[in-house]
């Protein structure tokens, strides 16, 4: 198993404990004697994790043909195609992301 799944499983599993703690509708964080600004906070920071798992599954669910270690072997031999393959890929990414961006902050 690759270190990406496990960072990614275990830190959006503590990101989405968080958020659900630091909702107003549960009222667990209004109750904290100390800490809330810290534990809001903290929420926000795992809930980046998430947002780039969503991203990341996102280009192999998008580009499931693209492997891209083949693609980066390639370009250690011959950098121009490879290498405009990936920044196109990286373009699309960068469209994906402002996305998912502008869709959490509604």
């Amino acid at each position: 198993m690759r270190f990406r799944y496990v960072y990614m499983g275990i830190f959006t599993f503590v990101g989405l404990i968080l958020l659900f703690l630091v909702q107003p509708d549960v009222g667990i964080i209004q109750e904290l004697p100390f800490g809330a600004g810290f534990l809001a906070t903290l929420s926000s920071v795992f809930l980046v994790t998430l947002y780039v798992a969503i991203l990341h599954y996102s280009r192999k669910g998008l580009f499931d043909y693209v492997d891209f270690e083949v693609l980066f072997n390639k370009a250690k031999e011959e950098s121009t195609g490879a290498g405009l393959f990936a920044i196109a890929i990286a373009l699309a990414m960068i469209a994906l992301a402002i996305l998912i961006s502008a869709v959490a902050t509604y």
